[in-house]
């Protein structure tokens, strides 16, 4: 059996020497709630106290971040090393020549041929002037 509490004031109207109001609120069975307040999760992305690489996204996770690494790069986002595309076959076309850079690659024509961006076509050296002579 729960023992039964008696209230610290009285629960009659008539033996309070107040008005209503104050005796409603203090009598009141409504819970009551408390909120806390709450500090909020820093955002180390934002503050630069993050341990990302510098070749790496920082993104804020609340609470903490995560990191991964740039296109162009591999690793785990706390270290990222430069991505060799140019050992990859085929990187380039036939026709030109791959250059590794940090964090991507140029493919650059090799000599008798013209154009951009590793498309490549034959020069025609009599055209240009390039001719030997």
């Amino acid at each position: 059996m729960v023992p039964v509490t008696k209230p610290i004031f009285p629960t009659l109207p008539s033996a309070v020497n107040f008005n209503n109001n104050l005796f409603n609120r203090m009598t009141t069975t409504e819970p009551v709630t408390t909120q806390m307040a709450t500090t909020p999760e820093p955002n180390e992305c934002l503050t630069g106290t993050h341990r990302c690489d510098m070749h790496a996204e920082c993104t804020d996770a609340s609470p903490g971040y995560t990191c991964v690494c740039k296109a162009g790069y591999n690793g785990d986002g706390f270290i990222c090393e430069d991505l060799d595309e140019c050992a990859q076959p085929g990187r380039c076309s036939p026709d030109s020549v791959c250059t590794n850079a940090p964090g991507s690659y140029v493919c650059t024509c090799k000599d008798g041929f013209t154009g951009t961006s590793g498309s490549c076509m034959d020069e025609n050296e009599c055209l240009t002037g390039r001719h030997g002579v």
